[in-house]
């Protein structure tokens, strides 16, 4: 599977953590997921947190910032229709990426 994305671009991409939630919960899920339900369980992690936990505030964010930018980068696709997500051409190379950040993270917390 082809790669057209540079460092900058996947670093970009993986800079918002609410984008790197829904590639978890995508690759979690091995199949299309609806907006509706990303909002949810993202909305479920961050209760507590900073941001506003509200699933329709965080449903308009991911359709008009998050997947938008995931899209352009060819890394998901959102079937506007189906109001679903799937993963697209550049996802596995995201998700290698994340998974590599995700293990230092965790072996430098196990210090």
């Amino acid at each position: 599977m082809p790669n057209d994305l540079s460092t900058s671009d996947i670093l970009t991409v993986l800079a918002e953590r609410r984008r790197r939630l829904l590639l978890r919960l995508l690759r979690d899920a091995r199949t299309p997921l609806p907006v509706t339900e990303l909002a949810e369980r993202i909305g479920e992690y961050e209760s507590g947190g900073p941001e506003s936990s509200d699933p329709l505030s965080i449903r308009l964010r991911l359709r008009h910032a998050h997947l938008p930018k995931l899209e352009a980068a060819a890394v998901v696709e959102f079937d506007e229709g189906k109001g679903t997500v799937r993963p697209a051409r550049n996802f596995d190379v995201l998700v290698r990426f994340l998974e590599k950040v995700e293990a230092g993270e965790r072996s430098r917390s196990d210090r």
